[in-house]
């Protein structure tokens, strides 16, 4: 039979931990290509998704973008414009 600790463990040291907001949400202050983003942030995303304005703030035309890819949402299909961004910080 096995050892059960209730004591809890410090992360480790390369380990920053965020908590989340009352929704249950991590918001962080973000930068990408250097502009301030405030982002959601979902450890099962597997693609970052930007506003029109927030791409804009980056040195993302909207405008210029071809949408040729698509994702599935919980909402359903959508279309994607895929892109290559340089850093995110957060």
């Amino acid at each position: 039979m096995g050892l059960i600790s209730s004591r809890a463990t410090a992360p480790a040291s390369n380990t920053i931990v965020y908590t989340a907001n009352g929704q249950g949400h991590v918001v962080l202050d973000a930068a990408v290509n250097g502009a301030p983003v405030r982002m959601l942030v979902d450890t099962g995303a597997s693609l970052v998704t930007l506003t029109p304005a927030d791409a804009r703030a980056a040195g993302i035309d909207p405008a210029g973008l071809a949408f040729t890819g698509h994702v599935q949402t919980a909402n359903g299909t959508a279309r994607m414009a895929p892109v290559t961004l340089r850093e995110i910080r957060i």
